[in-house]
């Protein structure tokens, strides 16, 4: 929808280029009936009615002409959907389906409409589009960011599970591609390995005599996740997250209006203080690690500690508990293929997004529209890029808390700095 700040400049939408995609990779393997059936974990999902949205900011002298730009990206996306078919179709509601009431439907009639394909123009320049976005100590705007991402409305079945917006600046060259993903269809895991698969077939396009990725088809298979009476939970959990099938309602959608989201950058640098930290601390109490702490670890033990002290002045010794998703696929007594496509849950390499014309400047999820989250993202350079969505009262705690890397008043502050 065209707003003062942006003007839509074209809405089409792109069909999967199976003839193409032959070239690349066989076909992947799907029922006869084109129904994908959704596990117990994916159902939890079906409710999400905001999608997984990304918007990947390109600038700089490689970046093509917005026409040349936008001919590569539905070219190649064409392609990317015929090796990806769960996401040219829809989310249906299937009373008769052996794992509850919804299935990603896959069928010629299903996938008839394509996938929506926004052009859109941003009234002024790129560094007008970054600042909406925000980091550090500035909250951006959250609806003009919101403005730059598609829409992809899934609260009556059959939905579509995938929209793609490309917005130009008003001045200058430069492009915010954004992506829309329903999460009941897939996990992190699997939205990058989509993306990758995208942005290695928009390069060859670019530049034909550049090596693209490996292109081997993703397996949909979903036998691997065995649990006792899955069919029969995965119903359970439909009936309670979406009991008007197939009219789907969620109360959190949006953020809140009482919430603040922000971003900020940990540079590489002050990883490893914090892992420096962390191990003289370990030498203080007389703990002996089994390896140094990961960048993970680091990044992790800052953020929840920054978060507990900003929510809770005096835990006077009593526990702070937070839960953190973590990829099954590795996990499960029969390991999962990497290829599987779905929901497992995941790490993500937003940075490493090359579509012909360079890595993106900036990476923002606005899958955080919820309360009291916290996405760590893999920025250049060997930093981490953290946003959070926290009450007010909490957040400038947090951001100063995250500077400080010693809760013991030693004065030694981290430079926590913006995207």
């Amino acid at each position: 929808m065209s707003s003062p700040r942006l003007r839509i400049l074209s809405l089409t939408h792109v069909l999967p280029d199976r003839d193409r995609a032959a070239a690349y990779s066989p076909p992947p393997s799907l029922p006869d009936d084109g129904l994908v059936e959704l596990s117990f974990m994916e159902v939890l999902f079906v409710n999400r009615v905001m999608p997984m949205r990304r918007l990947f900011f390109y600038e700089g002298p490689g970046v093509p002409a917005f026409p040349c730009l936008v001919r590569s990206l539905r070219s190649s996306l064409a392609v990317a959907l015929a090796l990806f078919p769960p996401l040219s179709g829809k989310l249906a509601h299937r009373p008769s389906a052996a794992a509850g009431d919804v299935v990603v439907d896959c069928s010629p009639a299903a996938v008839s409409s394509g996938v929506k394909f926004v052009e859109a123009e941003y009234g002024g320049g790129i560094e007008d589009m970054r600042r909406v976005a925000g980091g550090g100590s500035d909250e951006g705007d959250r609806e003009a960011l919101a403005e730059l991402g598609p829409e992809l409305d899934a609260t009556r079945l059959p939905a579509p599970v995938l929209a793609v917006q490309v917005t130009r600046p008003a001045v200058g060259r430069a492009a915010v591609v954004a992506v829309a993903l329903h999460h009941a269809v897939a996990d992190g895991h699997s939205a990058w390995q989509f993306m990758r698969a995208w942005a290695a077939l928009s390069r060859m396009e670019v530049s034909p005599s550049r090596a693209g990725a490996d292109l081997a088809p993703p397996a949909f298979d979903r036998t691997p996740l065995r649990y006792p009476e899955a069919d029969e939970l995965a119903r359970k959990i439909l009936r309670t997250v979406a009991p008007a099938l197939p009219v789907i309602s969620s109360s959190s959608s949006c953020l809140p209006p009482d919430c603040l989201r922000r971003t900020f950058l940990i540079h590489a640098g002050e990883i490893q203080l914090v892992k420096q930290h962390i191990r003289a601390q370990s030498q203080t109490t007389g703990e002996q690690a089994d390896k140094p702490p990961s960048t993970y670890l680091a990044v992790s033990s800052l953020v929840w500690t920054s978060v507990a002290r900003a929510k809770f002045r005096d835990l006077a010794g009593g526990d702070a508990n937070f839960l953190v998703p973590v990829d099954f696929r590795r996990r499960l007594g029969s390991p999962i293929d990497e290829r599987y496509f779905g929901d497992c849950v995941v790490p993500f390499m937003a940075y490493e997004t090359d579509f012909g014309w360079g890595a993106p400047s900036r990476v923002e999820l606005l899958s955080l529209f919820a309360m009291e989250l916290v996405l760590l993202l893999g920025a250049q350079d060997g930093g981490v890029q953290v946003t959070a969505t926290l009450r007010p009262e909490h957040m400038e705690a947090f951001a100063s808390n995250l500077g400080r890397f010693s809760g013991r008043g030693d004065g030694r502050r981290l430079r926590i700095g913006r995207p």
